[in-house]
């Protein structure tokens, strides 16, 4: 059975949209969607994610706001920007710079007026901001805090991100830490690009943790010159926190924020031949991701212009719906 863009439209932005709730519930917002058990949360990548999503649920961008505003001393800014950086720079975005600085600085104005430090000045838009861009502006500017935020609790597997940041502090050791805990080895390069660090820094990280005998440093940088010295170890600073599957959420959210935004723009928003047109340039990036969730993601040689549409419309709704419910115990790269 085919599906249309408008039925697409509608079951894609729930499923993100309960995504995107799931996790913020683990976080401690109250929500009508079950809490996050299974795969890591992300904080910076969920944060930006979410306000580029902002347009079509107006009470999940006030609820992330506000657990920002009093949580924010677990937030890596300068990561968050790094990652709104990538997120407007995609080679294959053709929506012009949708998330961009301009509503990072909105969201830091809106965190500053609470926090009795100067307000940020910033235009009322610029020309290429979209009507979407204006809404989670408008949202941002009217923002109150409404104390539906719980306390935070970091003894939470999915939330080892913020238990290392409790050991390490706001830098970027815990995802080093837990990238290879994962992958067991990597080079700076390879560390840094996955999460979104400055190499220089990541490479004089794990120069130190090779001083320190936690690592071994091999002379092949191509499979990775840094691996786990002994992996019993690494994970017994966890204590009782078992390690949570893995998802690359910034790579895969940046896939799916676009896409929610294509689907309430036109001309993409009802256009199946446009939307095949990206659906073939984000196929390898999402062949990729889906490793290990048991998703096939259709060939785009075996369709023939927008009949490549359904097919690949299927594949995402499913990826979705995995990730909602994940059942597999292999760690998802």
């Amino acid at each position: 059975m085919q599906i249309s863009p408008k039925e697409f439209r509608q079951e894609l932005t729930n499923r993100f949209l309960d995504l995107l709730w799931k996790q913020w519930s683990a976080l401690g917002v109250a929500s009508h969607v079950s809490e996050e058990k299974q795969i890591a949360i992300d904080v910076e990548a969920l944060a930006v994610s979410t306000l580029g999503a902002g347009f079509v649920d107006p009470r999940l961008l006030s609820v992330s706001t506000e657990w920002l505003l009093i949580h924010d001393q677990w937030v890596n800014a300068a990561r968050m920007k790094r990652i709104g950086r990538f997120y407007s720079a995609s080679p294959w975005n053709p929506v012009p710079p949708s998330l961009t600085f301009e509503s990072i600085e909105w969201l830091k104005s809106v965190l500053s007026r609470f926090d009795k430090k100067p307000l940020l000045v910033q235009p009322e838009s610029k020309e290429h901001s979209l009507d979407l861009e204006k809404q989670v502006l408008a949202e941002l500017r009217e923002f109150q805090p409404r104390g539906k935020i719980a306390s935070l609790e970091i003894r939470k597997s999915v939330l080892c991100q913020l238990f290392l940041r409790a050991l390490f502090g706001i830098n970027a050791r815990p995802e080093i830490y837990l990238y290879l805990l994962w992958r067991q080895s990597g080079n700076s390069r390879q560390i840094g690009r996955e999460t979104y660090y400055d190499q220089k820094a990541v490479y004089r990280i794990l120069e130190r943790w090779v001083a320190a005998g936690l690592l071994v440093k091999q002379p092949d940088p191509a499979r990775g010159n840094y691996s786990v010295r002994n992996a019993r170890e690494w994970n017994d600073l966890l204590g009782s926190l078992r390690l949570p599957l893995f998802v690359n959420w910034t790579r895969l959210f940046q896939i799916l924020v676009t896409l929610v935004r294509l689907l309430h723009t036109p001309p993409w928003s009802d256009d199946d031949y446009l939307l095949s047109s990206w659906f073939r340039d984000i196929h390898g990036d999402l062949c990729s991701l889906a490793v290990g969730l048991d998703i096939i993601i259709p060939e785009p040689s075996s369709y023939r212009g927008a009949d490549y549409f359904s097919p690949m419309a299927e594949a995402l709704l499913g990826l979705i719906h995995v990730l909602l419910d994940p059942v597999t115990e292999r760690p998802i790269h």
